[in-house]
């Protein structure tokens, strides 16, 4: 009997003694649906945080190739040399080498993020608290 794990009374925890195929918390089965006599959604709960690593740092964080979950390569971090006539740029492309982020670094440094937001001042959107942290 393999479609025991369907049963909403089994889902629900309740055990019948006289069926060997009856699942509860008694017997190690699954935890109670939360959705009622439906199968419960999933025995695993997503991560609560993702991990990045930054790798290749040539020489620091400036220039470096960002990692995601199983090393998968996610972004790379470029950063341009300033010059008199023009500030230092940070570039943030993806996996596919398309810029989806820019820093200017001028005196008051600007950042935008193609198709989530447009040019603002830093200062705009990462707040300093209000102890300036």
């Amino acid at each position: 009997m393999s479609g025991f794990n369907n049963n909403p009374f089994a889902q629900g925890g309740w055990i019948n003694p006289q069926n060997p195929w009856s699942t509860g918390s008694s017997s190690g089965g699954p935890p109670p649906s939360i959705y009622g006599a439906l199968p419960s959604a999933s025995a695993h709960s997503p991560p609560k945080f993702v991990e990045f690593q930054c790798v290749a740092l040539n020489p620091d964080i400036t220039n470096c190739m960002v990692l995601g979950p199983n090393a998968r390569h996610c972004f790379v971090v470029a950063t341009s040399p300033a010059s008199s006539a023009t500030p230092s740029v940070t570039l943030l492309r993806n996996d596919r080498g398309e810029d989806v982020a820019r820093i200017e670094w001028y005196q008051r440094p600007s950042i935008e993020a193609r198709d989530l937001f447009p040019k603002q001042y830093v200062s705009q959107f990462l707040p300093l608290a209000h102890d300036m942290r």
